[in-house]
């Protein structure tokens, strides 16, 4: 057996194969190079190295116009366009430069693409399943996902092979401003991918405190479980997210005891609701929504005062609540 010090002391010789070279010359409009420039100046490397990556990275399935649209350098997609780059090509992979250009964030590139497409899909999927907006949410590109839902009706239903929507991802992501948009257009909090992960679970995992809280707020089951019988709470104390997981408990005791709620018509025809089990906890209103909202404000205030007084909280369902901040 060869110890490190042998290792060092060995020689090997590479063989390389040479190849046949040709120069050519192509002629570049004042601003696209300009903008090559400036794309090369962010990659720390010259014109005539970026250009000979992208030429070498088409003849590997991916064209000029899909890095161009990746670097956002609008002026080089025009110029590829003109000079009849397909827009419909895709890679190895089954990406197009759309998706590409969605997944940089380049709202002017991703605009001109499907201006210029008269038939470009915005919801074609690639090899895995993944749309252009799915790519945008994952990156928090909410320009880009305004305009592909508002302008062009991207489909925030779809899901890719792994069963994941666009506000999977988002979630996943933390981009709570892309969570928010997907959400008032119709996106499904409850959702579960192929493994039964929820948005929820997908937030909890990558400590995103501030999407938890919104989904949280909007109802998504704290208690929901994926194919393997794991909780959003599962994954935030598996991470020690400590904060997350002190909310997720708290906010879990919440729903199961608003479970227990019972509420009845009064002679005056408003809504008087109650919890079994939790003395003082009671609220009254003129709706059964407005009753449900203020009785669980009315919990939430008293599991409060139960905490900074070192209460000992009813159990509800198997669930106690312990070792919380009373902060949370």
């Amino acid at each position: 057996m060869k110890t490190p010090e042998t290792k060092q002391k060995e020689e090997f010789a590479l063989a390389f194969r040479p190849r046949a070279t040709e120069t050519v010359s192509i002629e570049i409009p004042k601003d696209v190079l300009h903008s090559l420039k400036q794309v090369a100046a962010n990659r720390d490397m010259s014109v005539q190295a970026l250009l000979k990556s992208y030429i070498g990275q088409g003849a590997r399935h991916r064209t000029s116009l899909m890095w161009a649209a990746q670097d956002g350098d609008l002026a080089m997609v025009r110029f590829l366009m003109a000079e009849g780059a397909d827009i419909h090509i895709r890679d190895a992979n089954g990406w197009t430069a759309l998706m590409w250009a969605a997944q940089g964030g380049h709202l002017a590139v991703v605009k001109f693409l499907v201006a210029s497409g008269a038939d470009v899909d915005v919801n074609a999927q690639n090899n895995v399943g993944w749309t252009a907006l799915m790519k945008a949410a994952m990156e928090g590109h909410l320009a880009v996902v305004r305009f592909l839902v508002d302008d062009h009706d991207a489909d925030i239903h779809l899901k890719n092979k792994e069963g994941e929507t666009a506000l999977m991802r988002a979630a996943w992501g933390g981009h709570l401003a892309v969570v928010e948009f997907l959400v008032s257009k119709g996106g499904d909090i409850h959702a579960k991918d192929n493994r039964g992960w929820t948005a929820l679970m997908k937030a909890a995992v990558s400590d995103r405190l501030a999407v938890v809280k919104f989904l949280v707020d909007l109802g998504a089951e704290v208690n929901a479980q994926n194919n393997s019988g794991e909780t959003a709470l599962t994954w935030a104390e598996a991470g020690d997210y400590q904060e997350m997981a002190d909310f997720l408990r708290v906010a879990r005791y919440i729903q199961l005891a608003m479970r227990r709620t019972t509420f009845e018509v009064l002679d005056d025809q408003t809504f008087y609701g109650e919890i079994v089990g939790f003395q003082g906890v009671y609220a009254n209103a003129e709706t059964l929504e407005q009753c449900r909202e203020e009785l669980q404000s009315v919990l939430e205030g008293w599991i409060t005062l139960g905490l900074k007084m070192n209460h000992l909280l009813p159990e509800v369902d198997g669930v106690r609540l312990e070792g919380v901040p009373e902060s949370v």
